[in-house]
């Protein structure tokens, strides 16, 4: 009882000063373990965190005699020491009803525990079954999560149910731990829980740090501290098998306490819910006068056409950009204005760390989950619900960019992109048409929606397998590269060229594409091509230790990034690709024969199975297959062919004709930090 009461009142001290500490923290420079590495340098922060492992030691002290039913609800009484303290440093008085309602959160505490005649159960959970009730609260804590990113009001609030959440599996985790190591005190090692406890307790921590900059005190830490106890109590009750009693006057003034306690927690948060009013916009999220000033408009004399498109890509490889940046190139040389606004800066920053920062590291060293999460997105709709989700969290801003502009189309190279405009276009808050310029072969869900006005494809095949598939009308709308790849350069130039990288004029030269990242088996890729007699000439994009681990590899050449692509595709005699995107439209646009080799998971293979579907590139399945494919296709002919121009469906959008004397404005690319 005494360990409980201590671990109540040091929690109730790190949760004032680490709140302090990361309230006065600006947002704006993101949240998440950004924030934990800036408050690491606050000296009031570190007391918090003093206290919290204070608190965490008292706590797993009453938890090896006490049961988790008795613990837990203890620690409501660290309210009573948390708001006096957050008074204090705020130098505020309390107002009105504050301590009343306080007060009535520990009276019904009180109530429910004489009520509740606590009995302790066994010291182990089943561990097969325990873990299935960890999973279950922690999925809904990240739920609750992504709700709070969308609901500013209650912002504060929300994050406080979720670090509760999180933080309630704490306790149980410490208690399973605890009756675990008195058969030994390497026994825990053996066994998930204290790894668990690990990963947990630090996402619940930095959880918990997001929510004290969210909102005052007192909006935040109820919610937090009243749904700890209720889930380690339900924890401990289904696991443990601890007992409260359940006669019928028991249950009743049991039920009667656990009201007290919510009507405080309620009238709390209420109390302070307009402190939330008028903070900084969520991460991610970009207030109408930053949007104003991120984009250098060009106001138009009277009677001068203002129709413009704004097109929405992703700084997720150069593939998405660089459709964007071509079609807008296009446009703007047909007198359109054209803003290009990056999809990632849309989203809070924890999403775009998982969408750009994680998607390197997950193609490479977790290939089979980047597959089966490319697989069940396409195959469950409880998946897809969860991405559809995901990309409301962009709804705000990407609404916000499209209201600050004059636009009469929207035009999407990024999947995730294309969802969230076809959710606005279906919600009736964005009037013009939107369309979807899809940057892959193969069509996947995430590329169509019902409610997108147009989706374009480079090339018929994905078109009608698209439409077949999902039922969404498709048409060919042609590639989006530069025309250089078109024009071959001068016999004197590549001969220049094949002198500069010491290239063998007794082989064909098989050109890799990495793409940006620099993805995919490179090397094993390059020494079957060396195998088969032709020369590897690898284009590692920005990954430079993949260029210098290439360039020891006798036999192969390896370049880092290059603006003179072009005139490598025509110096090539076949293009080895892994992946399908903009390397393989590239190759088409110069007629340079095409071979799919060691393709990355998901959209890479599902991109080369659709290419050699529509007989536009062989896939090799093996070293064998490979080097026949290599040669077959390096002594090909080169076969020039004329394409659809994308820029032209988009004109067609935006009648009238827009004047040729109309000069476009100058965008100041947006791009994320």
């Amino acid at each position: 009882m005494v360990a409980a009461l201590l671990a109540a009142v040091f929690f109730a001290l790190s949760s004032v000063t680490q709140h302090r500490a990361a309230s006065t923290s600006d947002p704006s420079t993101g949240l998440g373990f950004g924030l934990v590495r800036r408050l690491a340098t606050r000296p009031l922060w570190l007391v918090g965190v003093a206290s919290d492992v204070a608190g965490l030691a008292m706590q797993a002290l009453a938890l090896a005699t006490g049961a988790l039913v008795v613990v837990q609800p203890l620690l409501l009484s660290g309210l009573l020491f948390a708001l006096p303290a957050s008074m204090l440093l705020e130098r505020r008085a309390p107002r009105r009803g504050e301590w009343g309602w306080a007060v009535l959160v520990v009276a019904g505490l009180s109530v429910f525990l004489v009520a509740a005649r606590p009995a302790a159960g066994s010291a182990l959970a089943d561990s097969g079954a325990f873990a299935g009730g960890i999973t279950g609260v922690v999925a809904a804590a990240g739920v609750v999560v992504l709700v709070a990113s969308t609901r500013m009001r209650h912002r504060a609030a929300l994050l406080g149910v979720a670090a509760g959440l999180s933080h309630g599996v704490v306790a149980p985790l410490i208690k399973q731990i605890v009756g675990q190591s008195t058969g030994g005190v390497l026994v825990p090692l053996q066994n998930w829980e204290l790894y668990a406890v690990m990963g947990v307790g630090v996402a619940a921590f930095v959880l918990i740090q997001t929510m004290y900059q969210s909102g005052r005190l007192a909006a935040s830490l109820p919610p937090m501290t009243i749904v700890d106890p209720v889930v380690a109590v339900a924890l401990g009750a289904v696991f443990f098998g601890e007992q409260v009693s359940r006669s019928p006057l028991a249950l009743t003034v049991q039920a009667l306490g656990f009201m007290m306690m919510t009507l405080g927690v309620v009238r709390l948060s209420a109390l302070n819910s307009g402190a939330l009013q008028g903070r900084p916009a969520p991460c991610g999220t970009l207030p109408s006068s930053e949007v104003r000033t991120q984009v250098r408009r060009w106001v138009p004399a009277p009677g001068v056409n203002t129709r413009a498109v704004l097109i929405l890509s992703a700084s997720v490889g150069a593939g998405h950009d660089g459709a964007a940046d071509e079609l807008a190139e296009r446009l703007r040389r047909s007198g359109v204005d054209v803003d290009v606004r990056d999809y990632m800066n849309a989203l809070p920053r924890w999403g775009r760390f998982l969408l750009r920062d994680c998607y390197s590291p997950s193609v490479r060293h977790t290939p089979l989950l980047f597959e089966w999460l490319f697989t069940t997105i396409e195959n469950s709709r409880v998946v897809r619900a969860v991405v559809l989700t995901f990309c409301r969290l962009g709804n705000r801003t990407v609404r916000m960019w499209i209201s600050a502009g004059t636009y009469s189309t929207v035009v999407s190279t990024y999947p995730l992109a294309s969802q969230t405009l076809g959710e606005l276009r279906a919600s009736g808050r964005v009037g013009c048409p939107v369309v979807t310029y899809l940057t892959d072969p193969a069509a996947h869900r995430t590329w169509v929606h019902p409610n997108v006005d147009v989706h374009l494809t480079v090339t018929a095949a994905t078109a009608a397998i698209g439409e077949h598939r999902y039922s969404v009308p498709l048409r060919v709308g042609g590639p989006l590269v530069p025309a250089r790849f078109a024009n071959a350069p001068s016999p004197d130039r590549l001969a220049q060229l094949r002198r500069d990288l010491m290239l063998p004029a007794d082989k064909p030269v098989a050109l890799f594409a990495t793409g940006s990242l620099g993805l995919g088996d490179a090397a094993a890729s390059a020494r079957d091509a060396a195998g088969a007699g032709l020369t590897p000439l690898v284009l590692c994009g920005r990954n430079e230790v993949l260029r210098q681990r290439l360039s020891a590899v006798a036999g192969v050449i390896a370049l880092g990034w290059r603006t003179d692509v072009h005139e490598l595709m025509h110096l090539a005699d076949v293009l080895v690709q892994n992946a399908g995107g903009l390397s393989f439209t590239e190759a088409m646009v110069a007629g340079l024969p095409v071979v799919s080799y060691r393709c990355i998971p998901g959209h890479g293979q599902a991109n080369a199975a659709i290419l050699q579907q529509a007989g536009l590139a062989p896939w090799a399945l093996d070293a064998t297959q490979f080097a026949a494919l290599l040669r077959q296709q390096a002594a090909r002919s080169r076969t020039p062919s004329s394409y659809d121009d994308p820029a032209q469906h988009i004109l067609r959008l935006i009648e009238p004709a827009h004047s040729p004397e109309h000069r476009p404005r100058v965008l100041v690319q947006h791009t994320s930090a």
